[in-house]
């Protein structure tokens, strides 16, 4: 098997362009935007999404909720809510990422 060239993604906001809104593509961006994240070699489960201020100009919140979840979130999503958008990871010994 071969390994990924990248182990991690931490996707750092606006997924898509506030510009997205006027158009009415907004859905159609997103869409084509996470297909990619979901075809690359590091796996959904490494791809980690910070929410900028242009995806709140396309989404509500619950709405940017479902396009971000993480991976086995669903059940700390039932226990606090469906804004589950700040969590912490260690991707490795010595880090500590707080989204």
């Amino acid at each position: 098997t071969q390994r990924p060239a990248v182990d991690i993604v931490v996707q750092l906001g606006d997924l898509v362009d506030g510009g997205n809104v006027w158009k009415g593509t907004s859905k159609g961006a997103m869409e084509r935007v996470m297909a990619e994240f979901r075809s690359g070699p590091w796996g959904e489960e490494n791809v980690h999404h910070v929410v900028g201020n242009n995806d709140v100009k396309n989404f509500p919140r619950h709405d940017l909720a479902r396009w971000i979840s993480r991976a086995g979130s669903s059940k700390l999503e039932q226990d606090i809510g469906p804004y589950l958008h700040y969590y912490c990871f260690a991707p490795c010994k010595g880090w500590r990422f707080v989204i």
